[in-house]
């Protein structure tokens, strides 16, 4: 049956089996805009073709290694994979007959897929116009060029959005823009304006058929997964710390009414069913007022009946008394995901994270206390980062050892400390000369393997020794890793980087021996 439509939004695999926001958030816009669009989920439908085949972890792997490891995909796997594309492009385009197709490119995962899709949309739908946009493409190639810089010149897509789509998309379409797009940050109006998701347009029970697929960090363990819906109550974020890129494509922090933010959670949840969600914002706590309010509609009007989480940042009690636990609670929030990066409370001055190890004993405290669980995100081998830094972020996870039980604390745990010129790090000149590593900007492989000058011996081999460290603990202490964070995806990268650095070392780099 025949659906015109002037615009399809897909999104790119690989990504998880999470209801992706971008194309019914898209599409909403769109229609409401008057320009008829239609978003596909077309990770999952991927997913659900591709996962009962003998050949899929390996496919998966080759999709989302990024260069690293040694993933080779074989030619009848790349046929199939041609031949699925094919057949779902011809379809969409016999059904839908779409002027533009858009592709959400969500992660660097989604990258290699995203460029062979636009050859087969050129190839299977000529005259059909590509829109490109998302996190992906955003991210430094070699810590130089932008990923949407290469696509651009490539002539990969027609047009490339930077920043948030919700309004240039459309004013790029009616004003028949190419090339690449740089959003202008929205205004607090705009983000209350933007409409609900077109979450009818998917099938959320779908993705509880696939939770045994989502990355675990035991891949023995079948994650149960419950349907979801994500929700954005703010975009950018309160804090500028040192090694984050929001600031880059969000300088202000902007925040929708929280009324609005509770009534959109209701609705949804009475008219679906759902009844979790996730939210999309960098701090669920940026505006304590804010969330206050939000927490206060949502524990009169629906206690108990619907949970939710996101992330967030540790406040001391002067900023967050133990009211605030108790009522997020009582609204129904489950979880807190906390970048803690450190447990030195010097190293975390530096990145200008804002918040003590009092502020961490508290909230904590008061975590526990309300049954939130939580995932610390930690990092190590920041540029001012000492041995005796790293051993009070060991001394940390032995401090709160008892929360392992039950996981009330889940961690995850980045292998080493990269440098990008996205972040104010490197931007902001005197920030770069201050830790030392304005020299790196200029060498395309120091992303990983970068030196400070102020602290010489924080090497990569430092770095490296220190993350196998903190692994080995992790698991001593009975911690298990954040959904997400693939002990052998990590493990792979770290061995890559080695391999890598080795081969490298006293050839292209240049190494400040340890002191």
């Amino acid at each position: 049956m025949l659906d015109p439509k002037q615009v399809v939004i897909l999104s790119v695999p690989y990504c998880e089996p999470y209801p992706m926001v971008a194309p019914v958030l898209l599409s909403a816009c769109l229609n409401r805009a008057g320009i008829a669009s239609k978003g596909i989920d077309f990770s999952i439908l991927f997913l659900e073709h591709f996962s009962s085949k003998p050949y899929y972890v390996n496919l998966k792997n080759f999709l989302t290694s990024y260069g690293m490891g040694e993933h080779r995909l074989d030619r009848h796997v790349f046929r199939e994979v041609l031949k699925f594309t094919r057949k779902f492009l011809l379809d969409l385009a016999d059904q839908h007959q779409p002027e533009y197709i858009g592709l959400s490119i969500f992660s660097i995962d989604s990258l290699d897929f995203g460029l062979f899709f636009a050859y087969c949309i050129r190839r299977y739908c000529p005259g059909v116009k590509i829109i490109a946009g998302g996190k992906g493409l955003e991210i430094p190639h070699l810590n130089r060029e932008y990923h949407y810089e290469i696509w651009h010149r490539n002539g990969v897509a027609d047009i490339i959005v930077v920043g948030d789509a919700e309004i240039e998309i459309i004013d790029s379409i009616r004003q028949g823009k190419t090339g690449i797009v740089h959003a202008q940050q929205q205004t607090k109006d705009q983000l209350d304006a933007i409409p609900v998701p077109q979450w009818q347009e998917y099938d959320l029970y779908k993705y509880q058929k696939f939770g045994s697929f989502i990355d675990a960090p035991n891949p023995t363990v079948v994650q149960k997964i419950e349907p979801y819906m994500a929700i954005t109550g703010s975009k950018g974020c309160v804090r500028q710390c040192t090694f984050c890129d929001v600031i880059k494509f969000q300088p202000k922090y902007i925040y929708r009414d929280p009324e609005r933010v509770a009534e959109e959670i209701i609705h949804n949840y009475r008219h679906t069913g759902i009844d979790r969600f996730h939210f999309t914002d960098n701090l669920i706590n940026g505006s304590i007022s804010n969330y206050r309010r939000m927490n206060e509609i949502l524990a009169a009007t629906v206690p108990g009946e619907i949970k939710y989480q996101g992330y967030a940042i540790f406040r001391g009690q002067h900023q967050m008394p133990e009211r605030d636990f108790e009522l997020a609670a009582a609204a129904g929030c489950v979880k807190w995901v906390v970048g803690v990066e450190s447990g030195s409370e010097r190293v975390r001055n530096d990145m200008k994270k804002k918040f003590t190890n009092s502020d961490i004993d508290w909230s904590v405290e008061m975590l526990v206390k309300y049954k939130i669980d939580q995932v610390w995100l930690l990092m190590v081998g920041y540029p001012t980062e000492t041995d005796d830094d790293f051993d009070d972020t060991q001394r940390l996870l032995q401090r709160y050892q008892a929360l392992a039980q039950n996981n009330q604390v889940l961690i995850g745990l980045t292998p080493t400390f990269m440098l990008t010129t996205n972040a104010p790090l490197l931007s902001d000149v005197l920030l770069a000369e201050s830790h030392g590593v304005a020299h790196n900007l200029d060498n395309q492989d120091m992303a990983k393997f970068w030196t400070s000058t102020v602290n010489p011996s924080n090497t990569y081999q430092v770095r490296s020794r220190r993350y196998k460290e903190l692994l080995d603990l992790i698991d001593t202490l009975g911690f298990n890793l954040h959904q997400g964070m693939t002990l052998q995806k990590s493990l792979e990268e770290i061995k890559h980087l080695d391999q890598l650095y080795h081969e490298k070392q006293n050839k292209i780099i240049a190494i400040h021996p340890a002191s």
